[in-house]
């Protein structure tokens, strides 16, 4: 049995990163599973309007046009799949995530701190920016709150 060594070695995901399938991956075999890895792409955080479309139109040997018509299809999908806040929640914070590493792959340090912030935000993280009180009586109520605790 002969074992198969003409094939060229795929990129994987960077260290570190949760994607264990290599990107690009390899081109579907039917438009349906090529609507499929669109879709699963979008959801991943993985699909950057204007510019994943034409990467892998190149690497899958296709159309440009027909490969964003296949994505306009998928995300078409993805919107009527996601019904929920917990669903959208999750899709932005893997496109942030996505931002925040790709912006630090380029060194634009500036705008992955704003990325972070962002995700921080979404995720509930956010510190406080501004205390109301309610005058002098609000304060005292603030100040026995916090001695009780």
């Amino acid at each position: 049995m002969a074992t198969r060594t003409s094939k060229k070695p795929r990129p994987s995901a960077p260290k570190g990163s949760a994607r264990v399938t290599p990107w690009p991956p390899e081109k579907p075999a039917s438009k349906a599973k090529r609507i499929r890895c669109l879709v699963e792409a979008m959801t991943g955080g993985m699909w950057v309007t204007g510019v994943t479309a034409h990467q892998l139109a190149a690497a899958w040997g296709m159309s440009p046009k027909t490969l964003e018509a296949d994505a306009s299809e998928a995300s078409r999908i993805v919107r009527e799949a996601v019904a929920t806040d917990d669903e959208i929640r999750a899709r932005v914070l893997g496109t942030l995530e996505t931002i925040t590493q790709q912006a630090m792959k380029r060194g634009q340090l500036r705008s992955a701190i704003e990325a972070v912030r962002v995700l921080a935000g979404v995720r509930g993280l956010e510190a406080p920016t501004q205390l109301e009180v309610d005058g002098v009586a609000g304060l005292l109520q603030l100040a026995q709150k916090a001695e009780e605790s």
